[in-house]
Order: C-alpha cells, then sequence, then structure tokens
C-alpha cells in the first residue's frame, strides 16, 4: 500500500510539473504573440510622411471631468428591476435604472486633440485656460462657471447588483450650459480665416441631445455650423467626430445639415449602427453590440459611404466623403478613397490602435503585461462572400483594395483593419474615442 500510495504521490507530482511548464509555454507563447503585434504596429506607425505641425481647428466646447468609481458613488437597489434609458433625468432611481441600462452594454462618448498646432473653439474660466496646454489657442470668450462632466467609471467584468460589464467604460452624467447652444462659434468664425487650418474638426454637437432648447433654436445653431462649414475653402479638410447620440431627430438634423459637408466621418462600434440604421432603415438603436464582427462592421462602413455620397448630391456645396474611421474596443478600421487627399492609411489605423492603449492604460509605453487581443485570428472582409484574412501577428495592419458603386459612380477605395492591444487595467475610458480618432487623423493630413 505504501508503494502504491508512493507511487501515485509522484505521479500527481508529475502531472503537476507537466501542466506548470505547459501554462508557463502558454504564457510565453502568449507574450511573444503580443510583443510582435506591438513591434509590427510600431515600425508602421512611425513609417509615413505628413505635414509637420498641422493646423487644426476644433469646435465646439470644453468641460471639467470628474472621475470616479461608479461602484462607489451608486449603491445598486432592488427597486431598479427593469433597467431603462431616459432623455432626462429627473431622479435617483431614472439614474440608477440608466446607469444599470448602460452598465450592460458599454455605451460612450467624449472628446480631446493631440500633437498639432490648434484653434480650439470653447467658452470656459479662466482658471480652466491656464490647464490648457500652451500650443492651443483658444478662443470663444469667458465664463463664470465651467461646463462639468461627472465620469463614472467601471471595469470590464464589473457586478453591480445582477448586471456585468462587458467591457471598461464610463457613464457621464452632465448639466451643461455652454456646450450645448456652441456658444464659441461666432467668435471663432471670426478667426478661421486668418488661422487657415489644414484640418476642421467638427465635435461636440452630442451635447445638444435632449437639451431643452426653445423651438427652432437648435435649428438655428445647426444652421450656424453648417455655414461654417461651407465658408472653409477647398484645401481645409474636414471631420465630422460623431457621438452617441439618443434623440433621433437630432442625428436626422445631423444627415441633412452637417454630414454632407464632411469629407471625413469618425465614430464608434455603436455610433456608426445608429448612423446606419438611421440611414437605411430610419431608426436609431440605443446600444449596440460591444464587439461586433470586423466584417459586420466593413459592411456597415461601405454602406454608409454609398449612402452620404448619393446623399451629398441632394444638398448645395456638400463635400464628397472620402474617409470613414470606426475604432472599436478590439481593432480600427479606416476606410479611405484611392487618391483622395487623406494618406498613410496603413500608418494612421496603427497610431490609433496604440493610441486606444495608450490612453486607456494612461501611458505612453504599451505594456504587453496589461494587453490582450480579443480580435480574432482571421477576419472576413464581408458577412457576404467576404475574403477571409489572417491575422499576421508580424505585419499586423491589413489592407486591401476594393470598388465601390454609388448609382453609375465606381469608386476606388482603401480599407485598413488593425488590432487593438486592449488595455487589461483601465486607468480611464473617457476620452478614449476622441483620442483614437484625433491620433487617426493626423498621418492623413498631408
Amino acid at each position: 500500500m505504501e508503494y502504491k500510495g508512493l507511487k501515485f504521490g509522484t505521479l500527481v507530482s508529475i502531472l503537476v510539473i507537466v501542466l506548470a511548464i505547459y501554462y508557463r509555454k502558454s504564457e510565453n507563447t502568449l507574450q511573444k504573440r503580443l510583443i510582435a503585434v506591438l513591434e509590427g504596429l510600431e515600425r508602421v506607425e512611425t513609417k509615413h510622411e505628413g505635414l509637420p505641425r498641422p493646423k487644426v481647428a476644433i469646435g465646439y466646447g470644453i468641460c471639467t471631468d470628474v472621475y470616479i468609481d461608479a461602484k462607489y458613488l451608486l449603491k445598486y437597489s432592488n427597486d431598479i428591476r427593469i433597467p431603462e434609458h431616459f432623455d432626462e433625468i429627473t431622479t435617483e432611481k431614472e439614474l440608477l435604472k440608466s446607469f444599470a441600462y448602460y452598465f450592460r452594454h458599454g455605451a460612450a462618448a467624449e472628446f480631446v486633440k493631440e500633437g498639432c498646432d490648434v484653434l480650439l473653439a470653447a467658452k470656459m474660466t479662466k482658471a480652466l485656460q491656464q490647464m490648457i496646454p500652451s500650443n492651443i489657442r483658444v478662443v470663444g470668450g469667458d465664463v463664470n462657471r465651467d461646463d462639468v462632466h461627472l465620469v463614472l467609471e467601471y471595469k470590464r467584468g464589473e457586478s453591480w447588483g445582477p448586471y456585468t460589464s462587458s467591457r471598461a467604460n464610463r457613464y457621464i452624467v452632465h448639466n451643461d450650459i455652454n456646450n450645448p447652444t456652441i456658444s464659441s462659434l461666432e467668435e471663432f468664425d471670426k478667426l478661421l480665416p486668418e488661422f487657415a487650418p489644414d484640418l476642421f474638426v467638427v465635435s461636440g454637437l452630442q451635447m445638444m441631445d435632449n437639451y431643452p432648447f426653445p423651438e427652432g433654436v437648435r435649428l438655428s445653431r445647426l444652421l450656424k455650423v453648417k455655414q461654417q462649414m461651407i465658408a472653409q475653402p477647398k484645401s481645409t479638410k474636414i471631420h465630422f467626430e460623431m457621438a452617441s447620440f439618443t434623440e433621433e431627430s437630432l442625428l436626422l438634423e445631423l444627415t441633412e445639415l452637417v454630414i454632407p459637408f464632411a469629407d471625413s466621418l469618425g465614430m464608434n462600434e455603436q455610433e456608426v449602427t445608429n448612423l446606419h440604421n438611421l440611414m437605411l432603415y430610419g431608426n436609431i438603436s440605443l446600444v449596440a453590440d460591444s464587439n461586433p464582427r470586423v466584417a459586420t462592421v466593413l459592411d456597415q462602413m461601405r454602406t454608409l459611404f454609398k449612402l452620404v455620397r448619393r446623399n451629398e448630391k441632394s444638398f448645395m456645396n456638400a463635400r464628397q466623403l472620402t474617409r470613414i474611421h470606426v475604432h472599436t474596443l478590439a481593432y480600427q478600421a479606416i476606410l479611405n478613397v484611392k487618391n483622395s487627399r487623406w494618406k498613410n492609411t496603413m500608418a494612421a489605423a496603427a497610431k490609433a490602435s496604440l493610441t486606444a492603449n495608450r490612453h486607456v492604460c494612461g501611458s505612453n509605453n504599451v505594456d504587453v503585461q496589461k494587453a490582450m487581443l480579443i480580435m480574432d485570428d482571421s477576419f472576413s472582409t464581408s458577412t457576404e462572400a467576404g475574403i477571409r484574412i489572417p491575422l499576421d501577428i508580424e505585419k499586423p495592419v491589413s489592407c486591401w483594395d476594393e470598388v465601390l458603386k454609388v448609382e453609375n459612380d465606381q469608386i476606388s477605395v482603401q480599407v485598413c483593419v488593425a488590432p487593438v492591444l486592449v488595455c487589461t487595467q483601465a486607468s480611464q475610458t473617457a476620452g478614449g474615442g476622441d483620442n483614437i480618432s484625433s491620433a487617426g487623423l493626423v498621418p492623413q493630413i498631408s
């Protein structure tokens, strides 16, 4: 019996050692894989020829973000029962039900810009102006109180009552008075001709969503945005940065007053679904798949491109859409018209991908110990008879050419997809989409 016991114990010990060696090898293999992807992205990121310091004009607005861990501020209550979306929150119960609604799905938005000479249209207090980097020129005027956003952050897999977050994200509560009315627009308009930007970024319009405007005021402000876009010379590229819109009427107004006058559109996986559904089916969805298949997003991008290009023909002074960038948790996808003024698409996808990790982890250096790949080892270029493309960890950015038919026009485009080294120890999520989108724009300004 002792002999048998000894033999059994020896086998168990050997098994433990074998398993330890297996898992260590698996971990080493995974780390080598992540390092290869990181080095491949960094090589592509640095290989581009753009303007040395692009001049970028950004409208409209700014805010002070106050960050707090959501679980320490909001306590789950059984009174919540059914999670629900509210256009306007008036009670604590509505706040909790709304938080539960988005906590489960991971909806989001915000904006910041990096790496350029910047003209920013925003009204703010003198105290906030002192916090703005010196290479950002601010126009708009002073106010007595800044718009403050309370950012309730939560981590991937975090539980709140019976709900579990599918990804690290945030829920933002605000009571803005300056940003919704884009009150800096007129002062911004005076300096734009003198500044002569290479790129004009239209953003912050989500603050108009469900704001209690007097009748006709929102429309009049959007008409002024449209006129400001039309007034820009053709040498100035115009990018419209989408955000999370829940008011269908506002999103519809944007398809008529803003989108036709932009060269480029930027959005996340929820926003591309919203715009796609509105333009194709006439409705929007408040939440969307937080980790959609590459093929699904690429098909939405193609459809959107065709719908917007077709829609542009109905408007005088409209521009032609030549670029769409969709940023998701798992990957970056950029569709770019070939021979347009947008260059370096591969480098743009790589830079956007790396910025996603750098921003969320709060570090300029990507640490593979705090990263993971959630993009599949291969993806299809379309849900309908697409080509399967394997992920090459040595050359992680995949690019290919396509021809899209828009009525009688045959338009050649390039599509690039880059995997994201997803940060597993999130430091911040607010402003992520805006940093990612702007990082993707910088290499393409030429």
